[in-house]
């Protein structure tokens, strides 16, 4: 409990004005001062400091305000958004989650009783483990920033750190017949259809796509900057000419900064392009297939053409601790790569 102010740290004086002056310091080592007005008596002017005292006593001995959870989660976005505007945009739907999820709670209550609580609810929503995991690495991003900031103890961080992730499927992949990919091609209005050709051209996920910009893109390179959204790196993909085409028409006549994929409405957002996605599937006929296996396909294809996964990885933008293992899970689509290189074993 915080001690009140020391009544007469500076005490009670009379100025050559003939004026009474009563000065205190604040537990927070602010001085403050009152003047009181002229034809105030000494007695007059005790009485009057003795009860700003106790007011001020009265006002230090409450507790401070305790943050909410949604401010620190706003305050962290705001922290981002000052580094990279577009990094907030993927987890916009992951905020609105945990806060729907979790309700108002004050800041104390952030450790690991609170995001087990956050992993069980959103399990029993029947949600999947990659889209728990995004809360919980959002939830611990915030705690981490609260205790670099001295606004929680470290042992909050600790706390936090005891929830691991829940081990995500990461064996299924989904790739494309030319067929298919033709018809979805197809069924795309031309908005949807740039950034279906992006994905099916560079293997980028769809947030590192969202997130291209004007100044992003070099035709004389052929070069496409990408923002990693897992390992938060920059990364340079190939244009391929198709998507070169597409590319041109976008940035032609817009500033360095201007986001280059938009729909009729503005510039593309996850849930937008989720929604289309799943109307534009219906309509082409094909069944389980999202934005995100895109990326599958592209992965597959540069392997049936002989690419090696070293090089997939490096395009895919996987790290180098997990890029290998990553990659190989698309091996088995093309067992017959391997069949030369293990015929030419002696027994």
């Amino acid at each position: 409990m915080p001690r009140p102010p020391r009544f007469g740290i500076a005490g009670l004086s009379r100025r050559k004005d003939g004026t009474y002056c009563f000065r205190w310091r604040r537990q927070d080592g602010t001085n403050v001062t009152r003047v009181f007005p002229k034809g105030t008596n000494r007695d007059l002017a005790i009485a009057q400091a003795k009860k700003l005292f106790e007011q001020a006593a009265t006002e230090e001995s409450k507790p401070p305000p305790v943050k909410l959870l949604s401010t620190a989660i706003e305050e962290y976005f705001a922290a981002l958004a000052r580094q990279d505007t577009h990094l907030t945009k993927p987890r916009e739907s992951v905020r609105r989650a945990v806060l729907e999820t979790l309700g108002d709670v004050p800041i104390t209550s952030l450790g690991a009783p609170l995001l087990r609580q956050w992993v069980d609810a959103r399990t029993a929503a029947g949600k999947s483990a990659s889209t728990v995991n995004k809360g919980l690495i959002l939830l611990k991003a915030v705690t981490r920033r609260l205790v670099d900031r001295d606004e929680l103890p470290e042992s909050y961080l600790s706390s936090v750190r005891k929830v691991s992730k829940l081990r995500e499927d990461n064996d299924r992949v989904r790739s494309l017949s030319d067929e298919e990919r033709r018809k979805l091609l197809d069924a795309c209005g031309e908005h949807l259809r740039d950034l279906v050709l992006a994905g099916m051209l560079t293997g980028a996920r769809l947030g590192e796509l969202l997130s291209v910009r004007v100044q992003d893109v070099d035709l004389k390179r052929g070069a496409l900057t990408l923002r990693r959204s897992k390992t938060a790196i920059l990364s340079t993909v190939p244009i391929h000419p198709k998507l070169a085409e597409v590319l041109k028409r976008l940035c032609d006549g817009h500033k360095p900064q201007d986001i280059v994929f938009r729909s009729s409405k503005g510039p593309w957002t996850t849930s937008g392009v989720t929604a289309s996605m799943r109307n534009v599937t219906k309509r082409a006929g094909i069944e389980d297939f999202h934005f995100h296996d895109l990326r599958h396909d592209f992965a597959t294809q540069l392997l049936s053409v002989g690419e090696g996964f070293e090089a997939i990885a490096g395009l895919l933008g996987h790290s180098k601790k997990s890029g290998l293992t990553m990659t190989s899970r698309y091996a088995h689509l093309h067992p017959d790569r391997l069949a030369a290189p293990v015929a030419k074993l002696k027994a």
